[in-house]
């Protein structure tokens, strides 16, 4: 979660220029980074669940340390789906490893960020070299064609935020929908199901869950008149589909996450403590998060 995660609530952009780049991101999806055929991966034996998982919360540790935004681990992960899908048959744990670092790296450098450089990533590992996390990035880079800036359920967040910003006129409730919801968003990449679906569909669940772990009852109402807007908003360009299977695959990865279930626990009222623990990876040395390299 960064700033700019909440630069809606003083959002002076029309809300028709929002809608703009909500259905360029989708026409962006349909016709550059299109995610259907990403259920090859979902069936097959290339990666299991709890391989993905590993990758996930090293990734997600890294960039925490390095205070990275945690949108580049979103971008990743489409980098990993598309070559899985594009160029492999078989992925063993070691090239696995291997296009998960190339990955994360390649993700940071276009976010702009200088802090996982190749000689960084290397580093965290005891046998993969800088030249080889090289080679891996372009064979990479051509497996994507160079389409390297992938539309996020994060991205798409930040757009429909002004749509709630209309109904909700409370700072500390849109402030808490909006962190709840990136969440939901940074925990869909744990789920390979999730990898397939629409980053607006991801996006649009994200946001009506958050909407309900508010915990206001008042909300559920506002739940109901915001799909109405996003269906009304996207009818000529994205057919949305089952919303509440989305939203039911995403409430089964939060259960299961252990940033969550602290993050349930809600020790305290003004910070939710799975924030704090972010910030607490931060003093730690990334040599020890080698344990969870993939």
């Amino acid at each position: 979660m960064t700033c700019d995660d909440y630069t809606f609530i003083s959002h002076s952009v029309p809300l028709e220029e929002s809608k703009e780049r909500i259905v360029a991101m989708v026409q962006q999806e349909l016709q550059s980074y299109h995610r259907h055929d990403f259920k090859r991966v979902q069936n097959s034996t290339m990666i299991d669940a709890e391989c993905r998982q590993k990758i996930c919360e090293w990734s997600y540790r890294i960039v925490d340390h390095f205070r990275i935004d945690r949108e580049i681990v979103l971008s990743s992960w489409y980098f990993i789906d598309r070559f899985l899908c594009n160029e492999v048959k078989e992925c063993k744990p070691t090239m696995m490893r291997l296009l998960s670092m190339s990955a994360l790296q390649l993700a940071s450098k276009i976010s702009g960020s200088r802090e996982l450089t190749m000689s960084c990533m290397s580093s965290l590992s005891s046998n993969i070299s800088a030249d080889v996390l090289t080679k891996m990035e372009i064979l990479l880079l051509r497996s994507l064609k160079w389409k390297v800036h992938p539309p996020t359920a994060k991205a798409v967040i930040r757009e429909l935020m002004g749509l709630l910003a209309i109904k909700i006129d409370n700072y500390e409730v849109l402030k808490k929908v909006s962190e709840h919801a990136h969440f939901f968003a940074e925990l869909s990449v744990f789920d390979s199901e999730l990898a397939s679906i629409s980053v607006v569909e991801v996006a649009i669940a994200s946001l009506l869950n958050a909407l309900k772990l508010a915990g206001k009852s008042e909300l559920s109402v506002v739940g109901e008149s915001f799909f109405d807007d996003c269906r009304g908003m996207l009818k000529t360009q994205h057919v949305i589909g089952d919303i509440e299977f989305v939203q039911n695959l995403l409430w089964e990865v939060f259960l299961a996450n252990e940033e969550s279930a602290i993050l349930r626990s809600n020790l305290t009222d003004t910070e939710p403590e799975a924030k704090r623990r972010r910030q607490d990876t931060r003093t730690c040395s990334p040599v020890s998060s080698m344990q969870y390299n993939p």
